[in-house]
């Protein structure tokens, strides 16, 4: 997949969209669906280079936290990088404040394609917007009150 913010613009996939408004969209996810889709992918964050594990999460705190904005302090251990078995990446919608990128884990796991729900057992945002020119670079998202990221699913083998 091609990056999302950069010099150009990629053309937005219609499964972002309702198809029967046509309005940007995040998924409802039933507090069961949740539960199942976080007992198989756990999200892992990358700082310097280094990919973390981050702590587990009560089901509750699934639907208001960020694993960006909430990390530190958050992390339980390395990620050996060589174990790493990429699945694919999915673009993923996340509510927008207009200040500060905060994508909540609910809103990455109501996104993960099925398919990649069977193959994968991590999930990590890989691009995001980091400049008030990429918080804009989408206005059919961002005047809708959306920002855009990319995750990439992976399988990681213990």
């Amino acid at each position: 997949m091609e990056r999302i913010y950069g010099e150009k613009n990629i053309t937005l996939p219609y499964e972002l969209f309702d198809p029967l408004t046509l309005e940007p969209f995040i998924p409802k996810i039933s507090e069961q669906k949740l539960k199942e889709i976080y007992a198989k992918l756990k999200p892992i964050v990358e700082v310097n280079g280094v990919k973390y594990l981050i702590k587990k999460y009560a089901l509750e705190e699934l639907r208001r936290v960020s694993c960006i904005n909430d990390f530190p302090g958050k992390k339980i251990g390395t990620i050996n990088q060589s174990k790493l078995e990429p699945i694919g990446d999915f673009l993923c919608l996340h509510k927008n404040s207009n200040v500060v990128f905060y994508p909540t884990i609910e809103e990455i796991l109501a996104q993960v394609p099925d398919d990649y729900i069977e193959q994968a057992n991590l999930v990590e945002i890989v691009e995001m917007p980091t400049s008030d020119d990429d918080f804009h670079k989408y206005p059919e998202l961002s005047e809708k009150g959306f920002q855009l990221s990319k995750v990439r699913a992976y399988n990681y083998h213990k």
